[in-house]
């Protein structure tokens, strides 16, 4: 059997299960695979929201790329005609201060935001936003059973990098496939993070 068909064999057998919420594939040098490749021993049906991602070398990524961008899509296609972002977002217990921010990036894809950021308020702002979004994944994950698949993960941001690992401590309902090369050389600003979250896998 070769890598590839081990990859969707793992995956199709994952998907079924779903005994456990994260599963790491390590893989060396280059996994060329797409998606459909990926999914292509997988019984797919309409109660499940699989979300693919995979990250290039040299894209600039937003951060906690592909997550908002996969939170818009998902309110687009199951609550855009049953409530506004606003009230959506509320539903996810979003922090007060930033529901007009996401929900201009909900709307438009693109964040504003009226009041100041206090220089000394950052860490908290951060730390909220993560858990916004955490929040937001647990509310659409109750009602709609979400596959995440991450190709190339080594490239991933470090707010990504820390968000997975806040995923996988808080044991949030939502199943993910992560593929990432054990021979790429991590960038020392996120080796931290990085090697926090292999931990949190491993335990």
């Amino acid at each position: 059997m070769d890598f590839k068909t081990y990859v969707q064999s793992v995956v199709a057998s994952y998907v079924e299960k779903q005994n456990k919420s994260i599963i790491f594939i390590k893989h060396y040098n280059t996994l060329d695979i797409t998606k459909d490749e990926i999914l292509a021993m997988v019984d797919k049906t309409d109660d499940k929201i699989f979300l693919y991602h995979e990250y290039a070398m040299h894209d600039m990524h937003d951060s906690y790329a592909p997550f908002l961008q996969w939170i818009r899509r998902c309110y687009d296609t199951y609550y855009r005609d049953v409530m506004t972002a606003e009230d959506f977002l509320r539903k996810c217990n979003v922090y007060s201060m930033h529901i007009e921010t996401l929900a201009s990036l909900i709307r438009d894809d693109f964040c504003s935001r009226k009041e100041d950021v206090m220089y000394f308020e950052i860490q908290y702002e951060t730390y909220r936003m993560m858990q916004n979004i955490l929040g937001i994944l647990e509310y659409i994950s109750k009602e709609h059973p979400i596959i995440l698949i991450i190709s190339k993960l080594h490239l991933a941001p470090y707010s990504t990098i820390k968000l997975l690992k806040a995923i996988i401590d808080q044991s949030i309902n939502i199943h993910a496939v992560l593929m990432y090369n054990d021979e790429f050389i991590i960038t020392d600003y996120k080796k931290q993070v990085w090697n926090d979250l292999l931990q949190s896998v491993s335990n």
